[in-house]
């Protein structure tokens, strides 16, 4: 993992308001026989009575929370535990150490999402179904960027999630959280919460400043081994994959979105890599500070950094210290604004691109090439 309610707690509160309720049944019964023996009290009584009829009703209607075991029941057989093993420096040798992380199957043919960094490094894979059946694991595909990665395992007629995009998660809707937490004996781990926030945008690797966008947060238990395995509405629908919390703080986690899943995992299983556009340029959102520090007029945009050889950038003739202030219309008002107008193109495509040039506008036309495998994620 990057860094409720029991039923039988449910159980003690629901048994501990019902005697609470039936206490002050007696109670009020004990008091209105008394108020019935003076004169002049039939109102008292009457209105006392209305008061046992409505708690009357309450203790009737009351039963308690609801059981998610039968969305559980739906969810689980998709669901798999993964472990792996990889081999770390120890002074003069190497050591194999163990890891875990959960995956949804989205083929029946075995294919399975998870996180990237749940396989990054491994030696070995192995999966776990929900029926107990262990399989060795190979890798389809990864991409670092989305922290996203499909495996695949030597299986057939497997049941596959269940899915939706999304559109209609609103913050305070109830989710679940299932997966191999903690690697725990004895199967998956089910946790459960609502949905905090939407549009939440993480840094999950200041290394290689790797962001992930519109991130849903959650306060359903997320813990290690989590990592890779479903968040759920209460439809048995998988609405994003758990990827992230938040270690200096309770109750924050997050999942990437199922609609940017299902595309990146599509490309995975197609071509085995992510497809994405480049510019050619590592630049930075130019804030007040930078601004000052390079002794020039502070505007909304990106500062361009570096213009990297033989890329459209450089052949249209980018510059560091050009600030780009919009793309195609849109305006460029932070890195990651910058980013997602960007991957919102495709390879070929043609860009209108407005720089701030030491005061002056200029709008130069590039067209969009294709990025490299192993090229740093800091150029776009």
């Amino acid at each position: 993992m990057l860094t409720v309610m029991t039923d039988s707690l449910a159980r003690r509160i629901g048994s501990s308001k019902y005697w609470f309720i039936l206490a002050m049944l007696v109670l009020m019964m004990f008091c209105g026989g008394c108020l019935n023996n003076n004169s002049g009290a039939t109102a008292v009584v009457a209105s006392d009575s209305a008061t046992e009829l409505s708690l009357i009703n309450s203790v009737a209607s009351f039963q308690g929370l609801p059981s998610l075991a039968p969305i559980v029941s739906k969810v689980m057989p998709f669901v798999v535990s993964i472990t792996t093993e990889q081999l770390r420096p120890q002074f003069f040798y190497q050591i194999a150490v163990p890891g875990a992380g959960t995956g949804i199957v989205v083929q029946s043919d075995g294919h399975i999402v998870t996180n990237d960094h749940v396989i990054a490094g491994a030696r070995s894979i192995s999966v776990t179904l929900h029926d107990g059946r262990q399989f060795d694991a190979q890798v389809i595909g990864r991409d670092a960027q989305s922290d996203l990665a499909v495996i695949k395992i030597d299986a057939t007629g497997l049941p596959i999630a269940n899915a939706t995009d999304g559109s209609g998660l609103r913050v305070g809707d109830w989710v679940m959280a299932v997966g191999n937490a903690l690697s725990l004996e004895g199967g998956n781990t089910v946790t459960i919460g609502i949905v905090s926030a939407l549009g939440r945008t993480i840094l999950t690797d200041p290394y290689e400043d790797i962001y992930l966008y519109e991130t849903i947060q959650t306060d359903a238990a997320i813990n290690e081994g989590n990592s890779g395995g479903p968040l759920i509405d209460m439809d048995g629908n998988v609405v994003g994959i758990n990827v992230a919390i938040e270690s200096t703080a309770q109750g924050i986690g997050f999942a990437i979105p199922w609609s940017i899943v299902k595309t990146i995992t599509e490309e995975l299983i197609g071509t085995g890599r992510v497809i994405r556009p480049m510019l050619g340029v590592i630049a930075v959102e130019l804030t007040p500070s930078i601004a000052r520090s390079i002794g020039r007029e502070w505007i909304y945009g990106v500062l361009v950094l570096r213009v990297f050889e033989s890329t459209s950038a450089a052949e249209i003739g980018l510059q560091s210290g050009d600030v780009i202030t919009h793309i195609n219309g849109e305006d460029v008002r932070d890195i990651k604004g910058f980013r997602q107008i960007i991957w919102g193109y495709g390879v070929g495509e043609n860009l209108q691109i407005v720089v701030d040039r030491e005061g002056d506008p200029i709008t130069l036309e590039a067209i969009l090439q294709e990025k490299p495998d192993g090229v740093s994620v800091q150029i776009l």
